[in-house]
């Protein structure tokens, strides 16, 4: 494995908004000074669950630029800054990848187009030519429940193949699809498989796969242990930190409104991360206030969470 090659646990970052929805700039950076202190290997910004669907290209380019200044490059270990470049067209989306690389980002990272329905050879073209015509190297972000266009295995494994795509971000909880993948590209060194998926994040890691997931940002030592005890074929003790990943996954239950709402997860996080000082809980569009009561909840949730540890 080359030192250079993107692997550890990646938290996907939530984006900072002010009451006016424009980008909380100083949020940001203290969001990538705590998870870079924290030892996480990166930061995937413009990520889904940094809402970049719902930001203009100007907000992404604020977010990175932000934390790409914040970020403290260091000789002994990369923080990888990540940036999310999605976009149905293709043109725009290598439009939007060059220019993440002219800002500073390590790896650039894209979804399949929506709403359409593409061919696995479709999908391969699109990516591949995104990869071809950026100067940074290319993620492919795979989503099995939230996207239209699902990546097969057939697809990913074909992508890996090629030189300037050095991953993919795999989001779901199925460890016999996890399972599969990594092994039919356990061969190839130059490409990572990172779980995107939190009930599947042991698996991963005693698979040889990674992590890349937005409530690594909430506990970084827990999924760093994980991922550590991992490499170790530590089958006990991954078992036992996995548990305590799926106690941590009630924190999203404590952020709550009528019918089905996105708002609700992406709020979850930020207001764990507003008990800890780093940002504040507004959203890029819509979503609701969080009220008191709230907060005080998921503040008393994880002053639980961390005396079981003890």
């Amino acid at each position: 494995m080359s030192e250079n090659q993107l692997q550890g646990v990646i938290t996907a970052s939530v984006t900072p908004f002010k009451a006016d929805r424009t980008i909380d700039t100083l949020s940001m950076k203290r969001l990538v000074a705590y998870y870079q202190n924290s030892g996480l290997n990166g930061a995937f910004i413009n990520s889904s669950s940094g809402e970049y669907f719902s930001m203009l290209q100007s907000q992404r380019e604020e977010s990175l630029a932000a934390a790409v200044e914040q970020r403290m490059k260091t000789a002994d270990k990369p923080f990888w800054l990540l940036a999310g470049i999605s976009a149905d067209n293709l043109s725009e989306a290598i439009q939007n990848g060059r220019q993440a690389a002219s800002l500073g980002a390590d790896v650039a990272v894209a979804m399949p187009p929506r709403f359409y329905a593409y061919s696995d050879d479709e999908l391969i073209t699109f990516f591949q030519t995104i990869a071809e015509a950026l100067p940074i190297p290319l993620l492919v972000y795979n989503h099995m429940v939230r996207l239209n266009n699902k990546l097969s295995i057939d697809c990913v494994v074909a992508l890996s193949r090629h030189p300037n795509i050095i991953g993919v971000k795999d989001t779901h909880n199925d460890p016999i699809r996890l399972m599969t993948l990594l092994t039919r590209v356990r061969d190839n060194t130059s490409f990572s498989v990172f779980a995107g998926g939190d009930a599947v994040a042991g698996f991963s890691a005693l698979m040889g796969g990674y992590q890349m997931n937005a409530l690594s940002a909430i506990e970084p030592s827990l999924f760093l242990k994980l991922q550590d005890a991992g490499a170790r074929q530590d089958v006990t003790q991954v078992m036992n930190l996995q548990q305590r990943v799926n106690e941590l996954m009630g924190m999203h239950a404590l952020i709550k409104r009528n019918g089905s709402s996105m708002s609700a997860f992406t709020q979850s996080l930020k207001t764990a991360l507003k008990n800890r000082g780093l940002c504040e809980t507004f959203t890029a569009q819509l979503g609701f206030d969080i009220m008191d009561d709230e907060c005080k909840k998921m503040q008393q949730f994880l002053v639980d969470f961390a005396n079981q540890a003890r």
